[in-house]
């Protein structure tokens, strides 16, 4: 049995996603400013104290727990951060397999890889390049 993890690099890229995402809300709460101080000011506070906990906790949290294992007649897709979660599929049921790279993980040398079944696919993310080839071929 085969064991893969996300690549420690992959932090980064959520990191960055996260950072994006609040500094769009922040101008929310700047709208928010030119009609109440206070509730700008709020919202401005809300939104920095969540991207912090999202960065120094929920994401390295995530990546630690993330865990693709693959043996001769299945795969497990295991991870979770409050609730831990497995997916199971039988290797056999695989339509095919695809690698997703997008401009900003591409920088940091991570790619996704999407696993197409019977009815469903499954999300394996930011794998390094050489784990996702490996894990590709594998499949």
């Amino acid at each position: 049995m085969k064991e893969y993890h996300p690549e420690g690099k992959a932090v980064y890229v959520l990191n960055i996603w996260t950072i994006l995402i609040s500094l769009l809300l922040s101008l929310f709460a700047g709208i928010i400013l030119t009609y109440s101080i206070i509730a700008g000011i709020i919202t401005f506070l809300i939104i920095v104290s969540l991207t912090l906990a999202v960065v120094f906790f929920v994401i390295p949290a995530f990546i630690k727990n993330k865990r693709i294992e693959v043996s001769d007649k299945r795969i497990i897709i295991s991870g979770g951060i409050i609730y831990k979660h497995y997916r199971i599929i039988k290797r056999e049921k695989i339509i095919y397999v695809s690698q997703i790279k997008s401009p900003l993980a591409a920088m940091f040398g991570v790619c996704s890889i999407r696993l197409s079944s019977v009815g469903s696919s499954f999300f394996i993310p930011l794998l390094s390049y050489e784990k996702s080839e490996e894990l590709m071929l594998l499949i």
